[in-house]
């Protein structure tokens, strides 16, 4: 028998498997002197490595939730405004909303009414929501406007896109809105369980 096999049979011995270029470690390994990676010294503690293991953790689930963002600048005369955010695959919309800097303007008898919706549904999240006079929603509100969809979660398994339709009839200029929807991937939403 080879040494190098005589040491990889050691090493198995202490739960430690010597593959080519590498070691997997199915047991405990306690470090006594130095323990080094590429030939740096690994100089934080065993604590400090596993909150560094948990706020790394923590940062990839807050950062899987995605935020897009759309503005609409009210101009003069009668006009539809369009402005879509496109939702990727294998996520669901958790938050759909918006709200105006300032509301628009209009004369007498006039309109500015905001739909927001998907091709399923072109008003499924908000419908003919008066920018007159609102100066923001999110789907969570108790207002009328809110869309069939409500506040319950909408995954778009291969995507989607969600449009911000602004019908305006008169001359304000006034108007500025943002809207913003939020989303997670659909795997990450965990269902409640009842006892």
């Amino acid at each position: 028998m080879s040494i190098r096999n005589m040491l990889k049979n050691i090493l198995r011995g202490f739960g430690l498997d010597c593959g080519a270029d590498s070691v997997e470690v199915t047991g405990t390994i306690d470090v006594t002197g130095t323990l080094k990676l590429a030939g740096d010294a690994v100089t934080a503690t065993a604590a400090e490595l596993n909150i560094m293991t948990e706020t790394l953790g923590l940062l990839s689930a807050i950062g899987s939730m995605i935020q897009k963002y759309i503005s609409i600048t009210q101009t003069t005369g009668n006009g539809t405004y369009t402005s879509s955010i496109t939702v990727p695959a294998g996520m669901s919309v958790v938050e759909v909303g918006f709200y105006s800097d300032v509301l628009w303007s209009a004369g007498e008898g006039h309109v500015s009414d905001l739909d927001v919706g998907d091709a399923d549904d072109p008003d499924g999240y908000f419908a003919a929501v008066d920018l007159l006079s609102h100066q923001g929603l999110s789907r969570f509100s108790e207002e009328a406007e809110v869309g069939a969809y409500g506040s319950a979660p909408k995954a778009y398994a291969s995507g989607g896109v969600i449009s911000f339709v602004v019908t305006q009839e008169g001359d304000g200029t006034a108007g500025r809105t943002v809207g913003y929807i939020r989303c997670v991937p659909t795997a990450t939403l965990t269902a409640a369980t009842k006892v």
